[in-house]
């Protein structure tokens, strides 16, 4: 994963964190910047890792 520097535990910096690390794993991601990533991807993404870093949804396991 890129190096990034990200500061406190708010469940909005836990999901950006998540989102980033996803984005990295896709190779999306290049440095500190979203490369390919659409708008809907980001928000989609953002969003559902949001709910996981919140407790509302749990995180599934790839098969």
């Amino acid at each position: 994963m890129a190096n990034l520097s990200i500061e406190g535990d708010s469940p909005e910096v836990v999901a950006y964190a998540l989102m980033c690390c996803i984005a990295s794993k896709k190779g999306m991601l290049s440095g500190k910047a979203l490369i390919t990533a659409e708008k809907d991807w980001l928000f989609t993404t953002y969003n559902e890792c949001l709910r996981v870093a919140r407790g509302e949804l749990q995180s599934s396991t790839p098969k």
